[in-house]
């Protein structure tokens, strides 16, 4: 019974040694891990840019404005601001909030987010309701979560200076 066991014993070592080999991150992998690729749950881009505090500022929000988005808050103070929902394809409403601030070294920090809002009918009611979803990816490229929050990137991707490449986080 004794060599039954340690037969199957040593039969069964090789596979599991092989399991607890460590394998090579891929690009993708390695990108989530210091943040340059959004990984599920991400709802923040962060911009890097050489541009003071006020200019980076400045430039977004024109940015924004002459993508036919409107500001409907607007804080120099805080230097935030939030966009007025803007009319896109499916018939939904996007809106982007926007910060920007010093960073520890020395450039200025974008940081995006947003949400979307649709109009839909409730079940059994058939009353219509207004629902609002925050932009999330939601990995892959299927699903309404992840194509809109792709609307937001491409708003970060057309800031003018970028620095080095988008982050993302979730907050």
């Amino acid at each position: 019974m004794k060599q039954f066991l340690l037969a199957v014993l040593c039969l069964l070592t090789p596979p599991a040694l092989a399991q607890m080999q460590p394998t090579m991150p891929t690009k993708v992998e390695l990108a989530a891990a210091n943040g340059t690729a959004p990984v599920k749950g991400t709802n923040t881009i962060v911009l890097a840019t050489a541009d003071s505090v006020n200019v980076a500022w400045r430039t977004i929000r024109q940015m924004l404005l002459s993508k036919g988005f409107s500001l409907a808050q607007n804080d120099e103070g805080l230097h935030s601001f939030t966009t007025a929902p803007k009319a896109i394809p499916s018939n939904r409403q996007l809106t982007i909030t926007g910060f920007v601030q010093a960073a520890a070294d020395g450039k200025t920090e974008i940081l995006l987010s947003g949400s979307y809002s649709y109009v839909t009918v409730l079940l059994f009611s058939y009353n219509a309701a207004t629902l609002t979803r925050p932009l999330v990816w939601e990995g892959g490229a299927l699903g309404e979560d992840t194509a809109m929050f792709k609307l937001m990137q491409a708003v970060a991707l057309a800031y003018p200076r970028l620095g080095v490449p988008l982050r993302y986080t979730a907050r």
